[in-house]
């Protein structure tokens, strides 16, 4: 495990807080020390591709691309916020940066899917909550956070996946995983639930 990273999943519906390069820095201040690693969500954008995805009938690959690259664009979005954050857009470079960074997934999800043994499928199945998760594992980090705009009703990782709070997904990407924060940062003041803390983390 590497203490020194944890990996923060912006939640798509966050993105329409005007404010929300404020609350990120606030609660990004008031962690322990680590290298925070961000992805974005989809948001709106998302939810358009599956509203086209419903009328159209799209290829499982297609909508899922079509999904990566709105979170792609959100990345970008979110870092021309937030100027002291690093964009880097390979796991690679994560070693060669300092201070929190915005990853866009998008090259490292295609190098994935192009692997012999893919770890994610191409479909809804996976959201942005299973990529978070998908990358913790790669770095080893020491937790994942879900920043969200709600909390779960419990503190249970199935029952979360039940409750459509992460997508269906989400059980086998946080396998290996030691811990799982959910925080709604919509809050005043933030609050969090632990839906995933394992003995002696």
């Amino acid at each position: 495990m590497n203490e020194s990273v944890r990996v923060v999943k912006v939640g798509g519906s966050l993105l329409e807080l005007a404010d929300l390069d404020t609350r990120l820095r606030d609660w990004l201040t008031h962690q322990l020390a680590a290298k925070s690693i961000m992805i974005v969500g989809g948001g709106p954008a998302v939810a358009v591709v599956r509203e086209h995805d419903r009328r159209e009938s799209l290829a499982d690959a297609e909508a899922h691309w079509q999904a990566i690259e709105a979170m792609s664009a959100n990345a970008r979005g979110l870092a021309s916020r937030m100027q002291e954050v690093t964009r880097i857009e390979r796991l690679a470079d994560i070693e060669r940066t300092d201070g929190p960074i915005i990853l866009d997934v998008i090259v490292d999800l295609h190098a994935d899917a192009a692997s012999d043994l893919p770890k994610l499928p191409l479909s809804w199945d996976v959201t942005s909550d299973s990529i978070a998760a998908w990358v913790a594992g790669q770095v080893d980090a020491a937790e994942l956070v879900l920043l969200k705009s709600s909390l779960p009703r419990n503190t249970n990782i199935a029952d979360a996946v039940a409750d459509n709070y992460v997508d269906r997904f989400f059980v086998r990407a946080t396998s290996g995983l030691l811990s799982v924060r959910c925080v709604n940062l919509r809050d005043d003041p933030f609050t969090e639930k632990v839906l995933l803390d394992m003995p002696g983390n």
